[in-house]
């Protein structure tokens, strides 16, 4: 069976020229933006119809996949009771999965993939937290790309995550159980990471 692979990678404050080189550099042809909200106040010229015809022009695919790949929501039932996104309440629904799915189908068929967001840093977003977290589970590797054009593993990164969440949770009694498990302390980083970058619904906005 043939590898699976996809990168992903933060348009940043990168002028198109930058942007472009990044994804050339890494042979992509084909982006798949997951922007909840495809427009940027500072960096206009990534908002979806200027970003989608200026990539047309250089011979890149454009695909938006923000309506089933993004991290904003505001409906109470992808919610933690504090307003925050559940990543994995939005990994179970129909229109996550459907995203997923396409983007696979895009892999399999052939296209160099780099699944776009806004965020420098990919430990900093949901691509890394929750749509690279779903990506690796169905077996495709994922690499992210970052701004000196440089590129690092899913699971380097998933790493540093709980090196990060270990340090953090220094306190934690030793008849916790999330440390007898590898696998409970990878659940809890990625939880603790849902809860530290997720899009937060403003309190009166929530409709129960």
């Amino acid at each position: 069976m043939s590898i699976l692979n996809c990168f992903t990678i933060g348009h940043s404050n990168h002028s198109l020229e930058k942007f472009t080189n990044l994804l050339k550099s890494h042979d992509i042809d084909c982006v798949v933006d997951i922007r909840s909200s495809p427009y940027s106040n500072h960096n206009s010229h990534f908002n979806r119809e200027t970003l989608k015809d200026f990539l047309q022009s250089k011979s890149f695919t454009y695909l938006y996949l923000g309506d089933k790949l993004g991290g904003r929501f505001t409906d109470h039932n992808l919610l933690y009771s504090d307003g925050r996104v559940d990543f994995t309440k939005v990994s179970e629904t129909t229109f996550f999965k459907e995203g997923i799915k396409r983007v696979i189908n895009g892999i399999k068929k052939g296209y160099k993939i780099a699944l776009m967001c806004s965020e420098k840093n990919p430990e900093d977003c949901h691509r890394f937290a929750l749509v690279a977290y779903q990506l690796e589970k169905r077996d495709v590797l994922v690499e992210h790309i970052l701004e000196d054009g440089s590129k690092i593993s899913n699971k380097s990164v998933e790493n540093h995550m709980i090196n990060e969440f270990k340090k953090k949770k220094l306190q934690i009694s030793m008849f916790e159980p999330l440390a007898d498990k590898t696998e409970n302390i990878l659940l809890a980083a990625y939880k603790d990471k849902n809860k530290d970058i997720a899009y937060k619904v403003e309190c009166e906005v929530i409709r129960y």
